[in-house]
C-alpha cells in the first residue's frame, strides 16, 4: 500500500481530490446563509416548513402585499376599474382619503402613467441626481432651468410646478403676462 501512494499519478489524483473537497467545503460555507434562510439556527432543520421562520416571513410578505394592494385599489380604482381620470396628489399619493389636496401637485392618473411609460420619470430622476451632485448652485435653481424639458405633463391647475416655485419668478412673470 505504501508503494501505491508513492507513485506520482496517485499523488496527483489525491491532491486533485483534496482540492475538489476543499472547493466543495468552501462553497458550502459561502452559501450556508441561503440554505439556513439567514437564521443560522440548526433547530430550523428539525422543524416542518409551516413552522419555519422562512414560512412566517413569506406569509407576512404576502399579507403585507395584499393590504397594500387593497390600499392601491381604493386609491387608483373606481368601481373596481382603473380610473385614468382619477386625481392623484403626488405629495400624498399613499394616503387614502386625504382631506387636504394641493391642486398644484395633483395630476390625472392617466397623465402620470403616460409620463412614466414615456421615460419622464427616469429623466426626472437623472436630473434630480445631477442637481443634487452639483455643489455650486441650489438644486431647485438647476431643476427650474430644466423644467421645460422635464415637465411634460401639467397638474390639474394647468400651471407647471416650476411656475409655482420661488426659484422661477421670471417664468411666473411670463405666465402672468399671457
Amino acid at each position: 500500500m505504501k508503494n501505491l501512494i508513492c507513485k506520482k499519478p496517485v499523488r496527483v489524483l489525491l491532491i486533485l481530490l483534496g482540492a475538489a473537497a476543499a472547493g466543495i467545503l468552501f462553497y458550502c460555507l459561502a452559501t450556508i446563509s441561503f440554505w439556513m434562510e439567514d437564521s443560522f439556527s440548526l433547530s430550523e432543520f428539525s422543524r416542518s416548513y409551516e413552522q419555519s421562520d422562512l414560512f412566517f416571513r413569506q406569509v407576512d410578505s404576502v399579507l403585507s402585499n395584499k393590504i397594500k394592494g387593497q390600499d392601491n385599489a381604493r386609491l387608483l380604482e373606481t368601481d373596481g376599474e382603473l380610473d385614468l381620470e382619477k386625481q392623484i396628489d403626488i405629495q400624498s399619493y399613499d394616503t387614502v382619503g386625504n382631506t387636504i389636496q394641493d391642486m398644484n401637485t395633483t395630476y390625472l392618473l392617466g397623465n402620470l402613467l403616460d409620463f412614466y411609460e414615456n421615460g419622464g420619470w427616469q429623466a426626472l430622476h437623472d436630473a434630480i441626481a445631477a442637481a443634487a451632485g452639483d455643489g455650486t448652485r441650489d438644486a431647485g435653481e438647476i431643476l427650474d432651468e430644466r423644467s421645460d424639458t422635464l415637465e411634460t405633463i401639467l397638474p390639474v391647475t394647468g400651471i407647471t410646478l416650476a411656475q409655482t416655485t420661488p426659484f422661477n419668478s421670471e417664468t411666473t412673470q411670463k405666465h402672468d403676462q399671457k
